[in-house]
C-alpha cells in the first residue's frame, strides 16, 4: 500500500495548527526512508550535496581572500561553464549503463578531484590550477545530478512516493546546505581550505559505494543510441514542448540567481556587513535552513493537481528576501531573510521536477534532465559572471535588489505555460491504483505505470455478458475495478475473479487465441488496456515481463492438469 494515502495527507494539510503539520510532514518524509533504495538514493545523494555545497563556499571563499571578488567571479564561471556543457552527458551515460554503477563512478570521480584540488590549495599552487581541478570536479557533480534525477522514479512504487521522493531530496539538499557550509566556514577557520576539500572527497567515496548497493527498475533498452543522439534528443524534446521549455528556461532563471549569490553573499559580508568572508558560510547555512523546511513542507505537494501555483509563490517568496538585503540588515537579520529565500527555492524545485516528472515522456525524461543540468550550470555561471558587473554598475546594495526582483519577473513570465503544464499533467487516480494491484503491473516503473493507467479505458458491463470468448483474437487486458466474473473454459466454469483482478494476458503475451471465456456474474466496472501499450510496458521492463509471463504460465499449467484429471 502506498507509504501515505491521499485521505491522511488531506486531513494533514488541513490541520490549523502550523507546529502540528510541519511535524506531521516530518513523519512522512521519514516515512519515504522505510523504501530501502529510495533510502540509499538519499543517503548517496546527502554526501553528493554536502561535498558540492561545502566545496563551492570553501573555494569561492578561498579565491575571493587571493583576488578578490572578480577572481571569485572567475573560478566560479571556470567551474560552471564547463559543467553546462558536459552535464546532458550524464543523461546520455544513463540511458546507455545501469544507472547504480553511473552514480557510484561519479560520486567517485567527484572524489578524486576534490582531494586533488585540496593538495593543490594546501600546497600553495596557482589559483588558475586550482580553478582547473575543481572545475573538473563541478563538471562531475553536474553529470551525476540528472542521472539521479531519472533515477528517483524507478525506485519508487506510488505517485505519492515520487513527490515524496522529489521532497525528500529537497529536504536532503537543504540539509546539506545547511551542514555543508556550516563546516565549509568551520573548516576554513580550523583547518584551513585545502583540508575541507580532501575530507569532502572522502565524503564523495562514500556515496559512491552506498550507490553500488541500489536496487533500480530500469525498462530495457533494445537499441542503444549513440551518445550524440541522446544528448540532441533531449534538446529536440525541449525544443519541440514550448512549455517544457518555458520551465526549463525558469529553472535556469532561479540558479542564475544561485550563481549571484554565490559572488553577492561574500561581498555582502566583506562590504557591506563588514565582516570576515568566511563568515559566508553562515549566511549560507542560513539558505540550507530554508530549504530543509521547504523540503519538509513541499511534502504537501503530493497528489495536488495544481503546481503551477507553488512555482508562481515560491518564486516571490525567494526575491523578496534577496532584494531586502539591499537595505542593508546587520547580519542576524540577513540571515533570517535568507532563510525565507531557502523556503521559496525549496518549493520552487519541488513544483517543477514534479511537473515535468508527470509531463516528460518515459524515453525523454533522462534527456531532459541531462540538458536541464547544463541549464542549470550555465545559469549559475551566468550569474557568476554578472555578479561583478552588477557590483561595479549599481554598487553591492543595488546589486542585492536587482538579483531579488529576477525570479520574480521570470515566474510571471512564465505563467501560462505553467497552467498548461498543469493542465496536460496526468494526476494518477482510482485506475492506476487498481493497476497497481496487479502483481505483474506493480512492478513496472511508476512512469510506466502512470502512462498505462493514462491510455486505459474504464467500461461498464451488465451481468452475464462474454467479455472474451475461447478462441477470439486479444485485443485487450483487463482489470476488474467492482463486480464479479467467471473464467470457463471449454464450457466448465474453472475461477472465479473479483476486484483487483486481471485477466486476458496469455493471448497478448503469448499472441495465440484467447485459451477461456471471461463472463461477467454482476454487473461490473472493467478497466481496459489495448494490446500495444500493454505489450509495450510489460516487456519492456525485465521484472514484470518475468512476472507476467509467470502468471500466464500458471493459468496454463492450471488448464493442463485438468486437461489431464478429466482424461
Amino acid at each position: 500500500m502506498p507509504i501515505i494515502g491521499r485521505s491522511r495527507l488531506w486531513l494533514v494539510t488541513s490541520l490549523p495548527d502550523a507546529g502540528r503539520f510541519i511535524v506531521a510532514q516530518g513523519k512522512y518524509v521519514g516515512a519515504s526512508l522505510t523504501h530501502r533504495s529510495l533510502r540509499l538514493l538519499l543517503m548517496g545523494y546527502f554526501g553528493y550535496c554536502l561535498a558540492r555545497k561545502a566545496s563551492r563556499v570553501a573555494i569561492v571563499v578561498y579565491a575571493f581572500d587571493i583576488a578578490g571578488v572578480r577572481g571569485a567571479a572567475a573560478v566560479a564561471i571556470a567551474q560552471m561553464f564547463p559543467a553546462s556543457v558536459l552535464a546532458p552527458i550524464g543523461a546520455a551515460v544513463a540511458d546507455r549503463f545501469d544507472p547504480a554503477r553511473v552514480l557510484a563512478l561519479g560520486y567517485g570521480i567527484q572524489g578524486v578531484f576534490l582531494a586533488a584540488t585540496g593538495v593543490l590549495m594546501s600546497m600553495g599552487f596557482s589559483l588558475t590550477l586550482v580553478a582547473l581541478t575543481s572545475a573538473v570536479a563541478a563538471s562531475a557533480f553536474a553529470v551525476t545530478r540528472p542521472v539521479y534525477l531519472a533515477t528517483l522514479p524507478d525506485v519508487v512504487d506510488y505517485p505519492d512516493e515520487l513527490t515524496l521522493g522529489n521532497a525528500g531530496s529537497a529536504w536532503v539538499d537543504g540539509m546539506a546546505s545547511v551542514i555543508g557550509p556550516l563546516l565549509a566556514g568551520l573548516g576554513l577557520v580550523l583547518i584551513g581550505g585545502g583540508n575541507v576539500m580532501i575530507c569532502l572527497g572522502f565524503v564523495c567515496f562514500l556515496s559512491g559505494l552506498i550507490s553500488l548497493r541500489l536496487v533500480v527498475r530500469r525498462r530495457v533498452v533494445g537499441v542503444r543510441t549513440s551518445v550524440r543522439d541522446v544528448v540532441l534528443g533531449g534538446l529536440s524534446a525541449i525544443r519541440r514542448d514550448r512549455q517544457v521549455a518555458d520551465l526549463v528556461g525558469l529553472t535556469a532563471a532561479q540558479y542564475t540567481v544561485v550563481g549571484l549569490l554565490d559572488v553577492l553573499l561574500v561581498v555582502y559580508v566583506v562590504d557591506v556587513a563588514g565582516d570576515e568572508s568566511a563568515l559566508a558560510g553562515l549566511l549560507a547555512a542560513a539558505i540550507g535552513i530554508g530549504s530543509t523546511l521547504g523540503g519538509l513542507g513541499s511534502v504537501v505537494l503530493a497528489g495536488k493537481p495544481r503546481l503551477s501555483v507553488a512555482v508562481l509563490v515560491g518564486g516571490a517568496v525567494c526575491g523578496i528576501p534577496i532584494a531586502l538585503l539591499g537595505v542593508g540588515p546587520g547580519l542576524a537579520l540577513a540571515a533570517v531573510f535568507l532563510v525565507g529565500y531557502g523556503v521559496g527555492k525549496s518549493v520552487v524545485t519541488v513544483a517543477a521536477q514534479t511537473l515535468l516528472h508527470r509531463t516528460v515522456s518515459d524515453l525523454d525524461a533522462a534527456r531532459v534532465f541531462g540538458v536541464q543540468e547544463g541549464v542549470i550550470q550555465a545559469g549559475m555561471a551566468i550569474g557568476a559572471l554578472l555578479g561583478p558587473l552588477l557590483v561595479l554598475a549599481l554598487g553591492p546594495r543595488g546589486a542585492l535588489v536587482a538579483t531579488g526582483v529576477l525570479l520574480p519577473i521570470a515566474s510571471l513570465a512564465a505563467r501560462r505555460s505553467l497552467r498548461r503544464l498543469d493542465a496536460r499533467a496526468y494526476v494518477p487516480g482510482p485506475v492506476f491504483a487498481l493497476l497497481h494491484r496487479v502483481p505483474f503491473l506493480s512492478v513496472l516503473p511508476l512512469r510506466t505505470l502512470e502512462q498505462l493507467s493514462r491510455q486505459a479505458q474504464v467500461r461498464d458491463v451488465g451481468s452475464d455478458i462474454d467479455v472474451i470468448r475461447q478462441g477470439d483474437s486479444g485485443e485487450h487486458y483487463y482489470v476488474i475495478a467492482s463486480g464479479t466474473a467467471v473464467v470457463i473454459t471449454d464450457g466448465t466454469a474453472v475461477r472465479h475473479l473479483g476486484p483487483g483482478q486481471g485477466f486476458g494476458e496469455i493471448a497478448l503475451l503469448r499472441d495465440i487465441p484467447r485459451t477461456a471465456t471471461v463472463r461477467t456474474t454482476s454487473a461490473a466496472s472493467l478497466v481496459a488496456l489495448e494490446r500495444d501499450p500493454f505489450i509495450a510496458a510489460v516487456t519492456g521492463t525485465t521484472p514484470a515481463h518475468e512476472a507476467a509471463h509467470r502468471t500466464a504460465d500458471d493459468h496454463l499449467d492450471d488448464d493442463a492438469r485438468r486437461d489431464d484429471s478429466s482424461a
